[in-house]
């Protein structure tokens, strides 16, 4: 299975190419953890998948080279053209992963193929009717209240009850950036079951995890602190019932006895008290 580096490194080349030969950044920058989902998506649908691209101007052809790269993507497809400069760097960049004749301009022709496509959530009805895809990737999505294509997003999932609405961020608290949405058509239904099941495996079980390991460091924190109120009462204790506390901790046996009952970090905390109460 691809790690998050991997399944993100080509599209990272395509910036660097872009910022260093263009001098260009890309509007929409697809992000490594939306990259990985979409990937883990995509390996769980049953067919051989057509994308139109509705982001290649903004995302500078990042999103095509993202679909470009899927096994299960057999052809993707650019609405918008790109600059002449970007166009080269793209075609130069598909060439060195021997996907240069995946990618076409203009729309798809009809087959025996699921279709999907990247969009940005503006005038998203028009798209759908005009296309009629399986499925539909937005980005970037924002928060509920502030994201335009969130809201487009829901009033079409709400008048049209065949399609169901993902927010990845939604999935799991480890995915709570993302800016990925994924809208899907009731028959893809078991491969949303997959998918999400997946994601819960690869990603709530660590969460799970960490937070038993914060909780645990907690709760080592406050025994840490009452050890430490317990030693201050120690060291008080013994300065008011034995003056002479220095003879006592150098005695031989009572030295044993104290290096063998109590553990280094505590003995190194009584002697830095001791230090500051006493001077030596």
């Amino acid at each position: 299975m691809e790690s998050l580096y991997s399944s993100y490194q080509p599209i990272q080349v395509m910036i660097d190419l872009l910022a260093s030969s263009a001098n260009q950044q890309p509007l929409i920058t697809p992000s490594p953890i939306d990259i990985y989902v979409f990937n883990l998506f995509i390996q769980t649908l049953p067919k051989p998948i057509v994308l139109t691209d509705y982001l290649a101007t903004a995302s500078q052809g990042t999103t095509a080279v993202a679909a470009a790269i899927q096994k299960k993507i057999i052809r993707v497809h650019m609405l918008q053209d790109l600059p002449t400069a970007q166009k080269d760097i793209l075609q130069q960049h598909l060439q060195k992963y021997l996907i240069m004749e995946k990618v076409h301009d203009g729309q798809p022709a009809v087959g025996q193929w699921m279709h999907a496509i990247w969009h940005s959530g503006e005038d998203l009805s028009t798209a759908i009717a005009h296309n009629a895809p399986d499925l539909i990737f937005l980005m970037p999505v924002g928060p509920v209240g502030a994201s335009d294509a969130l809201a487009n997003a829901i009033l079409y999932c709400q008048a049209n009850v065949a399609f169901r609405l993902i927010l990845v961020r939604e999935l799991s608290p480890f995915l709570a950036k993302s800016q990925l949405a994924i809208m899907c058509h009731s028959n893809l239904e078991p491969s949303v079951d997959r998918f999400t099941e997946r994601v819960e495996g690869l990603f709530n079980g660590n969460f799970d995890f960490s937070q038993l390991l914060e909780k645990q460091l907690q709760a080592e924190m406050r025994q840490s602190e009452k050890m430490i109120e317990t030693d201050d009462e120690m060291i008080h204790y013994h300065l008011e019932g034995y003056p002479h506390i220095e003879s006592l901790l150098n005695g031989g046996f009572i030295q044993t006895i104290y290096h063998r009952l109590v553990p280094v970090e505590r003995r190194l905390k009584l002697r830095e008290i001791r230090v500051n109460l006493l001077g030596w």
